[in-house]
């Protein structure tokens, strides 16, 4: 007697096989005006703040001039334009800092896009203790004098010590540390949203016309951007646990859409925003070492985070998959 023929799983006629382009195309154009607003405010609040409280240009590289480096010429004068000038020449960023500068966010990614081979090729705690030696190498890179010199004065410079302090070295040592640390999910439920708008603030705060990102002020959001990046991979963005997936692409979007919004803000203003960064990185003007900087922020968070919601996306294929492999069974 023959067999019937197996029933075929076939996705009824109209349904959407991927996203909708009409929504993301208006998500996206959402995001690009929200974006251009909030470079409009923090422009402005900028141009207030200066306006407000002047400072003597030879005594401060944070002066009271415009962002091109042009002074308001008043009793100060071309005094003010020759000691911005003066500033922008002592002050650039050397070619050994940008290529150290480079060498550590290449080698650090490289790390990270490897751990897997790694850890298959060697072991898992050989794996998590490689890239622990590559966070904290990392860190140390980025608090020499020569990087904080040159994060004070370029925005590019300054974006890529917050990324490896925040992002970075953070999941570097996420491994070695969940295994050192255990992590619970109620602690895990309880601190990853907390903790992602932790990520939120540290990344504004650095980025404030109100907040200048030198000297002390500078430690402290450095060991905040690396005390809240700990956390956030500690706790859930390392978990790749199948029950707490939901959790950790919740706390990717709650982090990484405002962070995004900045970055994208960076790019398209057309006047910076970073009142201390006059020079530019390298020759680049103020304007495109502004874009440079908020274009590595957004590589950097698209490498580390956007494969967190890749992932979710492949579970869920594999459980919708699921019921079909189980009937030919």
């Amino acid at each position: 007697m023959p067999t019937p023929a197996e029933p075929r799983h076939t996705l009824p006629t109209g349904e959407k096989t991927g996203p909708n382009l009409t929504r993301l195309g208006l998500l996206a154009l959402v995001e690009i005006v929200a974006a251009f607003v909030l470079a409009q405010g923090l422009i402005a609040v900028g141009k207030a703040l200066r306006d407000d409280s002047p400072v003597d240009a030879a005594t401060s590289p944070h002066s009271d001039h415009d962002m091109s480096g042009h002074g308001h010429h008043g009793h100060h004068g071309a005094s003010m334009d020759m000691s911005i000038q003066a500033a922008g020449d002592t002050a650039s960023p050397s070619a050994g800092t940008w290529a150290l500068l480079t060498m550590t966010c290449v080698v650090a990614a490289s790390l990270w896009l490897t751990r897997k081979r790694l850890a298959a090729a060697r072991s898992q705690t050989t794996a998590d203790a490689a890239l622990f030696a590559g966070a904290v190498l990392s860190v140390v890179v980025m608090l020499l004098p020569p990087i904080r010199a040159a994060a004070e004065v370029s925005h590019l410079a300054m974006m890529t010590q917050l990324m490896v302090l925040i992002l970075i070295a953070p999941a570097l040592a996420s491994g070695l540390m969940r295994r050192s640390i255990p992590v619970s999910d109620s602690v895990s439920r309880l601190l990853s949203i907390p903790l992602a708008i932790g990520y939120v603030v540290v990344m504004y705060l650095w980025h404030l016309p109100t907040i200048t990102v030198t000297g002390t002020t500078a430690i402290v959001l450095g060991a905040a951007a690396l005390v809240v990046g700990l956390g956030l991979w500690t706790t859930i963005l390392a978990d790749e646990r199948p029950h707490m997936q939901k959790l950790r692409r919740v706390t990717v979007y709650v982090a990484g859409i405002p962070a995004g919004l900045l970055g994208l803000a960076l790019i398209i203003s057309t006047e910076p925003i970073m009142a201390g960064h006059v020079h530019g990185a390298g020759g680049l003007g103020p304007i495109a070492d502004q874009r440079a900087g908020g274009a590595v922020m957004m590589l950097i968070e698209a490498i580390f985070l956007i494969p967190i919601l890749l992932q979710n996306n492949q579970n869920q294929a594999s459980v919708d998959l699921r019921p079909a492999s189980n009937h030919k069974r």
